[in-house]
């Protein structure tokens, strides 16, 4: 459609950005079928007590892995339905030469270490190397393909709207071709939802939601790519020695001060959210797009949960979070709240003054102590305790401060958007009357 049609009658293309990529990879679909005590009586596996889904299990792990053997940038894992057993296999092949090179033969030479054990899962040594039986692998298809990077100059016509390997392409190494093609979805989705909820109401500027999903999109697709780019460096090219320097600095560091914090690019990114981009569907002038900080929170009906979850069962796409602190009550003004969408004629398809949250910044306070307990259209939580946490919940840089820390110690409401992005953050009741007139 982009190629044939929109690219004639709107001048949409795909072009380079600022990250530029072209490379050949050789990628296969391979469908996996298992071997049984019957039909490889030899393999060293049976006499530990495998079975032979745990030998799939354990040849062929669950998820989707990025690696570097020597040389070959890899992407690789199981895509379909489990029982399927489909497995897709990508590496990156820079001196391809088709006139001299064979795709099946090298995706062997590349695939066989990799499909070679020595131990089970549990660190039971086989009697000699075991090697995922060939004939049980069917190639359903191996050629070599050219990857590059490039994303749209327009990201739709009318009504036409461009998403995924329509509105950009990724070299395969990280994943963030289909994670970005995801936030497309989702992110259009929600705005087509708002649309469609407030239609019976008012006429939203469809043009406006559209061109702000563009400018929003693209911005993450170039810091995608800029991730991208940097993992694949250090992960492929980068010279062992400058690593070994790195991390003996960085050894030192910790050494002398203990709650030194490496820097962690994609964390900041996911703080910083949007706030650099003009024309994004938040406001600027009062802290919007931000992304929402996430930690645990006990709530009055799911236990202990992250802070997303309590956001999920709102009536409306977009709802309203009130910020609690100290242990006095909090006074939000829910008719206040309620007044003010009135006011500016915002639908209840858009926020419904149901769609409060409050979340008491108070860890020692509990949820139920929030407010009035018969109030059930209002989400109550409250601050999960550290000290509650496990090593696993609470990791590095985990802070329970970081609601004050991200919106400023004197934010009261915060306006969040369904993708968990901050529209606009207030103070009081006079600064959430002038976010709302801006939505």
């Amino acid at each position: 459609v982009r190629k044939t049609f929109l690219e004639k009658v709107a001048d949409i293309r795909q072009i380079n950005t600022g990250y530029r990529y072209e490379g050949t990879w050789v990628a296969a679909n391979l469908k996996i079928r298992l071997p049984t005590p019957d039909t490889h009586p030899d393999f060293p596996a049976w006499k530990l007590g495998l079975t032979p889904q745990e030998v799939y299990d354990l040849f062929w792990p669950k998820g989707w892995h990025f690696c570097s053997p020597p040389g070959k940038p890899t992407a690789t894992g199981r895509f379909g339905p489990y029982e399927e057993r489909m497995w897709r296999h990508e590496f990156r092949q820079d001196d391809w030469n088709a006139e001299t090179m064979d795709a099946e033969a090298l995706f062997w030479e590349h695939l066989t270490p990799m499909i070679t054990r020595t131990e089970s899962g549990d660190g039971k040594s086989f009697e000699r190397p075991a090697v995922y039986p060939q004939d049980c692998i069917e190639i359903l298809r191996c050629r070599p393909f050219t990857f590059t990077h490039k994303i749209v100059n327009r990201w739709y016509h009318r009504k036409t709207v461009l998403i995924g390997d329509a509105a950009h392409v990724f070299p395969p190494f990280g994943g963030q071709g289909i994670a970005s093609g995801i936030r497309d979805a989702h992110q259009l989705a929600w705005r087509i939802a708002l649309i469609e909820k407030a239609a019976g109401t008012i006429e939203l500027p469809s043009d406006t939601i559209l061109e702000a999903w563009a400018k929003e999109r693209t911005q993450s697709v170039k810091d995608a790519a800029f991730l991208t780019k940097m993992n694949g460096s250090l992960c492929n090219d980068a010279n062992p020695l400058v690593f070994t320097i790195v991390s003996w600095v960085e050894w030192a560091i910790r050494f002398v001060f203990p709650a030194f914090e490496s820097y962690d690019p994609q964390a900041d990114s996911e703080r910083k959210g949007m706030r650099g981009l003009a024309g994004g569907f938040f406001l600027s002038k009062y802290g919007g797009g931000l992304r929402l900080p996430q930690v645990y929170v006990d709530t009055l009906l799911k236990g202990t949960v992250l802070s997303d979850d309590m956001f999920l069962s709102a009536p409306s796409p977009m709802q309203v979070l009130v910020l609690v602190r100290g242990n006095h009550p909090p006074t939000y003004g829910r008719r206040t709240i309620k007044d003010l969408l009135a006011k500016h004629g915002i639908p209840h398809g858009v926020i419904s003054p149901d769609a409060t949250s409050i979340l008491s910044l108070n860890s020692e306070q509990r949820p139920e102590s929030i407010g009035s307990y018969a109030e059930r259209s209002v989400r109550k939580a409250s601050l999960t305790p550290l000290k509650r946490l496990s090593k696993r919940q609470a990791r590095t840089g985990y802070s329970i401060d970081v609601f004050d820390s991200r919106l400023g110690a004197g934010t009261k409401y915060v306006v969040v958007r369904p993708d968990f992005y901050i529209f606009a953050t207030a103070r009081n009741d006079k600064e959430l009357d002038l976010c709302l007139q801006g939505l």
